[in-house]
């Protein structure tokens, strides 16, 4: 005997982007947001893959312990999308050396990742 037909489509896949994190501990940063923790775990990526190289423009932490720097975590998280550890280290030490403001440097690394934004930002 078959199932009645509203049992067969109730099990609709889910719509939108799959995503790259299945499951994101609450532990991560203090947002309530999934966007807002998949930024987080996006920003800890590039922390570990940027962790050995000098890069005073995303996070000194001299400044951080003084309480005079910060922690730029908007690009650490556009950085930490980058599928390849090479490809971030070489756009961190560019963004690093022309001390990019966040909007620019955020233009530029989603235009090095192939992304594009149509209409105003």
């Amino acid at each position: 005997m078959s199932k009645p037909i509203s049992e067969n489509f109730s099990e609709k896949p889910k719509r939108g982007r799959p995503r790259r994190f299945r499951e994101l501990p609450d532990y991560i940063g203090t947002c309530l947001t999934v966007r807002g923790k998949q930024n987080h775990a996006y920003a800890m990526r590039a922390m570990v893959v940027l962790n050995n190289t000098p890069h005073n423009h995303l996070w000194n932490t001299e400044k951080i312990r003084d309480g005079t720097g910060k922690v730029k975590l908007t690009i650490l998280a556009e950085l930490g999308r980058f599928p390849d550890p090479d490809a971030m280290r070489k756009a961190a030490a560019f963004v690093c050396r022309l001390r990019m403001k966040t909007a620019d440097a955020i233009d530029f690394l989603r235009k090095g990742r192939g992304v594009r934004r149509d209409g105003p930002a």
